[in-house]
């Protein structure tokens, strides 16, 4: 019977040391499958390596190189804006041009009845000469007169010539009453979107803007995309260009399409160890670093690895390909905290801070406690036995 006992007791330690091994290994291996974190030194054969095989660049971020960026930064800025402004600063020596719809008024002096044949009282636009369809209008003693595409000054000089016949030295004044013919598209993320009509002034984009009532709350405050002649052209609203000309006062012409878009279509994401992790709007088309990281309630204090604070970029290289660079930040010292705030995210950044080792090791043992946990209650079931 003593014998019996003891193969008995023998088999059931060794069963539940067996059991014991089983559980234990289980949840290592479910407890490192769900900790988060990206394995940058597993992918650091790649950096440098070809765009095709899937290549980025790391570049540690120091007082140098922000300031280096920075610089490259503005130059490509101020290009951009030179460029824009010579697109768009379209000023002509003739000016507004007259199209099907336009109201002119045409004023002979000392000659009422050819100035206002329908009666004097009646407003400017409902007296005035409505150019048809055809381009063309209807006057007293001349008859048809195609005025389409042509400036006030040119129609003016008709109309005096052909009079001429009729009136001596005839002193022809001609203005725009009602300036239909002509205009621009504002739409987008604007409290009225509407067509405006540009006026012999010709209309800013402010102006432009402005007539549709402004910009809503979510509007992007940096950026407007201009659409002209099947081009689109992103426009820095903060732009002034070396002549001192602001984008807001760029000149639209007829046809132009300006949108306004919304500065959830320019994001930061914000990714790993943060107080939380979001999609941050940019109104202003940049954001510091430092401010980016704020906004999302700073670094985890518990998980978060302070040495490896990334901002990942592509950029362009060639027509499809797509570089990647990582620009790695150590929290590590007020020298850091500082560059933070001289470093701006951009519209499409990705803003990752890794997690510790430490928590990765809490996540694990946090997973293994139920088994632990468990195997105990076995335990004391088995020696109940």
């Amino acid at each position: 019977m003593g014998t019996i006992r003891m193969n008995t007791a023998v088999e059931m330690i060794s069963r539940r040391l067996a059991l014991h091994v089983l559980l234990v290994w289980f949840s290592l291996s479910a407890g490192c499958t769900l900790v988060t974190g990206m394995d940058v030194s597993g992918q650091r054969a790649l950096e440098g390596a070809p765009v095709h095989i899937g290549g980025f660049d790391v570049i540690k971020l120091t007082a140098d190189r922000v300031a280096q960026i920075n610089t490259t930064d503005s130059l490509s800025r101020q290009a951009h804006i030179e460029f824009v402004h010579s697109k768009l600063d379209h000023r002509t020596e003739d000016g507004y041009v007259i199209g099907p719809g336009d109201v002119l008024t045409i004023i002979v002096w000392e000659h009422p009845e050819l100035t206002s044949p329908t009666g004097e009282f009646r407003d400017p636009e409902s007296a005035g000469r409505l150019v048809g369809a055809d381009g063309s209008i209807y006057y007293p003693y001349i008859g048809e007169l195609n005025v389409e595409g042509l400036p006030v000054r040119t129609i003016r000089r008709l109309i005096a010539a052909r009079l001429a016949r009729v009136v001596k030295n005839p002193q022809v004044d001609v203005r725009v009453a009602a300036f239909r013919s002509q205009t621009v598209k504002v739409l987008g993320d604007v409290r009225n979107p509407a067509p405006v009509p540009v006026t012999d002034r010709g209309i800013t984009i402010a102006e432009a803007i402005a007539a549709v009532g402004g910009v809503t709350e979510n509007a992007s405050k940096r950026y407007v995309i201009l659409r002209r002649d099947g081009e689109s052209i992103e426009v820095d609203l903060h732009g002034v260009s070396k002549r001192g000309i602001s984008a807001l006062d760029l000149i639209l012409k007829q046809d132009d399409i300006l949108e306004v878009p919304s500065s959830i279509e320019y994001p930061v994401y914000m990714f790993g160890a943060f107080g939380r992790q979001s999609v941050l709007p940019l109104p202003e088309g940049r954001m510091s670093l430092a401010q980016a990281i704020a906004s999302v309630e700073g670094l985890n204090s518990e998980t978060a690895d302070r040495k490896k604070v990334y901002v990942i970029r592509s950029r362009a290289d060639g027509d499809k390909l797509e570089r990647v660079t990582a620009y790695l930040l150590r929290f590590d010292g007020f020298t850091s905290l500082a560059l933070s705030q001289s470093f701006n995210v951009k519209p499409g950044d990705v803003v990752y801070v890794d997690r510790t080792g430490l928590s990765s090791y809490n996540t694990i043992v946090a997973k293994i406690l139920p088994t632990v946990s468990t195997l105990f209650q076995l335990d004391r079931l088995l020696i109940d036995q």
